[in-house]
């Protein structure tokens, strides 16, 4: 086998164009491991997994405590936020971690949150190269035969 690979975690820049209610708001977060993304995804569609393990031991039941399952999703969130513009009323900058998202208003994290799961479902593929042989996926892939007299008529 060869030479080890690494690839680094997605960098995802968040923003809100003028005329939405976070317009100005910029913020930018990496990608989260796949288990945690499926267990995130799985809480906002009402089918979350009974409980999850963290690599650090920390279990959530998310059966038995439900107000765990935001805990849960804050907890990831805030280690993926890298930084964002938010200032306080008196424009302060707002830190970028877990007791920054705390502070804030539910809907505001909520809008946040989602943007970045948004985001992380996305699939960014690169342009497909033209085909050399002159067929296309379709034909290679769908059998092309003439019908049979009786199912023709």
């Amino acid at each position: 086998m060869g030479k080890g690979f690494f690839t680094r975690r997605k960098t995802y820049k968040l923003v809100w164009p003028e005329g939405e209610e976070l317009a100005g708001l910029e913020a930018r977060a990496t990608a989260t491991s796949l288990r945690k993304y499926m267990a995130i995804t799985g809480i906002i569609d009402g089918e979350p997994p009974e409980s999850f393990e963290d690599e650090d031991g920390t279990v959530y039941d998310f059966a038995a405590n439900p107000d765990s399952q935001f805990e849960f999703i804050i907890k990831v969130f805030s280690t993926c936020l890298l930084d964002w513009n938010l200032t306080d009323e008196d424009e302060v900058p707002v830190p970028a971690t877990e007791a920054g998202l705390w502070d804030q208003d539910r809907e505001f994290v909520l809008i946040l949150i989602r943007a970045w799961v948004d985001a992380l479902g996305s699939i960014s593929r690169p342009l497909a190269k033209p085909s050399v042989g002159g067929s296309s996926l379709a034909e290679e892939l769908i059998p092309m035969e003439s019908l049979s007299e009786s199912l023709a008529s």
